[in-house]
C-alpha cells in the first residue's frame, strides 16, 4: 500500500485491522454489517482517520461499486 494511501477493510468487525493500518497513517473505511461490532470501533477509533459505515456485503447489489481508490 502506498504511503498515504486508502485501505479498505470488508467485514471489518470491532476494526482490529482498520485500526492497525489508521496507526500506521493510513485513511481507512471499515464496513461491516453488524452495528454493534462497529459501535466498539467507533468508540476506539481515537482521533484516527477511519470512515465507518453499516452496509450489508452480500445482498444483490455491491454497495461500494460507485467508489474507487
Amino acid at each position: 500500500i502506498a504511503a498515504g494511501g486508502k485501505v479498505l477493510d470488508l467485514a471489518a468487525g470491532s476494526g482490529r485491522h482498520s485500526l492497525y493500518f489508521a496507526k500506521l497513517g493510513f485513511s481507512v473505511l471499515a464496513v461491516d454489517r453488524d452495528a454493534g461490532a462497529l459501535e466498539l470501533l467507533t468508540q476506539s477509533k481515537s482521533g484516527l482517520v477511519i470512515q465507518i459505515e453499516q452496509l450489508d456485503l452480500e445482498g444483490s447489489t455491491w454497495p461500494l461499486a460507485d467508489r474507487s481508490g
